[in-house]
């Protein structure tokens, strides 16, 4: 091994130790420094023959220009560690010179073969620059001894490996090559300049060439569309079907006069597993945060809602008592109260719809009727179904299936979507999307989303559900959706279908395993029998107070209503009054409806009982995990006089027993 030099730049020290463990083991001599401006100052000052950059960025180029422009010239090598997450933005990151990189997080044995590497550049430079005593005759028994280590190093490796002449003919792959590409023979392997062709853009294409011809590195991470590239770049043909996501690394081998390399070495990593866990975190954190802001939206809204649609059945219900005597006079007003209360209830049922897009990320399985959660997806696509096409509904009775409504909602909102997309806007009364719902006897339930849209051709249909596809223009999609929605339903023990004919529409078929419904579980769905209660004292916990005064506006003459704004005030009353029951808010400042709850149990032994929990929507994870374990009833807002007198009714019985 040559005497050798290494100044390192890396920022986490863990990894630094292990990075100048491995160099000073392959005898090299290192420097460390400490920040981008000493590592500057270091590399202006002398010539190293590897610089090794852990930062990123603007440090990154200035620290890589301060090397070029410094003594060491193009003749440093640049060896660069990067995060996975940064391969979104790297793009073509082109370096004049020799250079290699390596990812995180830093696995020995990819560091020592990159070492290895790097050692065979550097002894290859110093056997040009000087002839040892006694000729080459002494060396060739070692040359011959590297030579083998090094094809055993390209052989074994798990890295694509592709050597290229002058010109770009290729002249030697390695086995990791020939499976990720899907080749027998290096016949198949096209021109490295022609393989440019495969960036997506072109004008990365021609900047990549012009700058592998002038001696610079090229380093892109982009799509492999195999079919793509024989059909329209007319490559040959391949055993790989579908795309693939690489990160592609070229580098000149040596260079002759006049700056033209004498061939280059080309490194390719397989990242499509990388690139799809990291575009469905993606994905899961902006359904997330979407979620939350759905969530807080719905909060905000039911609240005020709450009190305007106990106000406007208040209203209505008595003004219906004094119409009696008067009919003409009142019935005007009354029809306009039952409209705004129509109304009402339309914004209750939209949130309501919203508020099953607020748990992307709740998995809990819980028995669901399928129609029911399309009908929620309807009404959140409506907009773009409208403009498109007419909506026909066909269901049948189903019985219910075992699933998170957030997740099969994803999946239908994702099909009712793109149903709707694939219809041009404009003719609505021509198109159609139709939902059909039907019963196999298997034990499944399917259900179909149809449209009369132009159909998915027979090329593009094997690719529909693979990672990344898809055929909307660049910034309009993932090709995410369908993926997913693949994978959520086949979690669920079910399967997508597609049937698609050109010209005539597509149907998606999603056939999921339907569950046995238990006498007991239809018991407690029926509705209770609505039977005058005697009059009871109600205790009610809410810190709106518009909320509160609705409330025993709406209760008044039925029950003696008491109603406080602090959990505190609640606590300390219901130490000292036996109320029946306790209609109390989940989420207040300071005292929250939990803390009362705990607070009761442990003061007030099985008074806990008579809480009721009201909710606008807004849970946090330890509030949803504090209801889900807990028997009482709960009453999401916004709800109708009905519904309160069916909670006091039914808490009251249970209470009474």
């Amino acid at each position: 091994m040559i005497s050798a030099t290494v100044i390192l730049l890396e920022p986490d020290a863990a990894v630094a130790r292990e990075i100048e463990a491995a160099f000073e083991a392959s005898q090299y001599a290192i420097t460390r420094a400490a920040s981008a401006g000493e590592a500057m100052d270091l590399v202006r000052a002398r010539r190293f023959d590897v610089v090794v950059i852990g930062v990123i960025g603007a440090e990154s180029s200035a620290v890589a220009a301060a090397v070029r422009n410094g003594p060491g010239g193009d003749s440093s090598f640049l060896f660069f560690v990067k995060d996975p997450a940064d391969l979104g933005d790297l793009g073509a990151i082109v370096v004049e010179g020799p250079s290699d990189f390596l990812l995180r997080p830093v696995r020995s044995a990819e560091l020592n073969a990159r070492i290895d590497v790097i050692s065979r550049h550097l002894e290859a430079r110093e056997r040009r620059s000087s002839v040892p005593e006694g000729g080459w005759g002494a060396d060739i028994s070692a040359l011959q001894q590297s030579e083998e280590r090094l094809r055993t190093l390209v052989t074994e490796s798990p890295i694509g490996i592709l050597l290229y002449d002058a010109d770009g003919r290729p002249i030697e792959i390695n086995p990791a090559s020939m499976r990720m590409f899907g080749v027998v023979g290096i016949e198949q392997i096209p021109n490295l300049f022609e393989s440019l062709r495969l960036f997506p853009e072109a004008s990365v294409t021609e900047q990549a060439r012009d700058r592998l011809r002038r001696g610079g590195t090229v380093r892109h991470a982009f799509p492999v569309d195999f079919e793509w590239g024989v059909k329209e770049l007319h490559f040959p043909p391949t055993s790989r079907r579908g795309v693939i996501y690489v990160d592609l690394c070229i580098t000149p081998l040596g260079v002759r006069k006049g700056g033209k390399p004498t061939g280059f070495l080309a490194q390719v990593q397989d990242i499509t597993d990388r690139r799809l866990a990291e575009a469905r975190l993606f994905v899961a954190d902006r359904m997330a945060s979407l979620g939350t802001m759905a969530a807080g939206v719905a909060h905000e809204i039911n609240n005020p809602l709450s009190y305007v649609m106990a106000n406007v059945s208040h209203v209505s219900t008595e003004l219906g008592r004094r119409s009696a005597d008067a009919p003409e006079v009142y019935r005007d007003v009354i029809e306009a109260l039952d409209e705004a209360l129509v109304g009402v209830d339309r914004i209750r049922r939209i949130v309501a719809d919203l508020k099953t897009f607020s748990r992307p990320d709740d998995d809990g399985a819980v028995t669901l009727d399928v129609r029911r959660v399309l009908d929620s997806c309807v009404n959140m696509a409506q907009n773009e179904i409208r403009h498109r096409a007419k909506l026909v509904k066909e269901y049948v009775v189903t019985p219910p299936v075992r699933g998170s409504d957030a997740r099969l909602a994803q999946v239908f909102l994702n099909l009712l979507v793109n149903a709707a997309q694939a219809i041009p806007m404009g003719h609505a009364n021509e198109n159609e999307i139709r939902l059909k719902t039907s019963v196999r006897q298997a034990g499944r339930v399917d259900i179909e989303v149809s449209d009369t849209g132009p159909g998915i051709p027979p090329e593009l249909l094997p690719k529909i559900f693979d990672p990344f596809f898809t055929t909307k223009p660049v910034g309009e999609g993932t090709g995410l959706g369908l993926s997913i929605c693949h994978a959520i339903v086949k979690a669920l023990g079910g399967e997508i279908l597609v049937d698609t004919a050109v010209g005539k529409g597509t149907t998606i078929k999603v056939s999921i395993p339907s569950v046995e419904v238990r006498a007991g579980d239809i018991e407690k769905r029926r509705p209770s029998r609505e039977i005058p209660a005697p009059k009871r004292r109600i205790l009610v916990i809410d810190d709106e107070p518009l909320f509160g005064t609705a409330i025993r506006r709406l209760l008044q003459g039925e029950h003696d209503v008491t109603l406080v704004m602090s959990g505190r005030e609640a606590v300390r009353l219901i130490g000292e009054v036996d109320y029946d029951m306790v209609l109390c808010d989940l989420m207040m400042p300071e005292v929250s409806g939990i803390d009362v709850y705990n607070q009761v149990r442990r003061e007030k032994p099985g008074f806990e009982r008579k809480i009721a929990f009201m909710t606008g929507g807004a849970f946090t994870p330890l509030a949803r995990q504090f209801l889900d374990g807990l028997p009482n009833p709960r009453l999401d807002k916004p709800f109708t006089r009905e519904e309160i007198r069916a909670l006091i009714m039914s808490l009251l019985s249970e209470t009474d027993d």
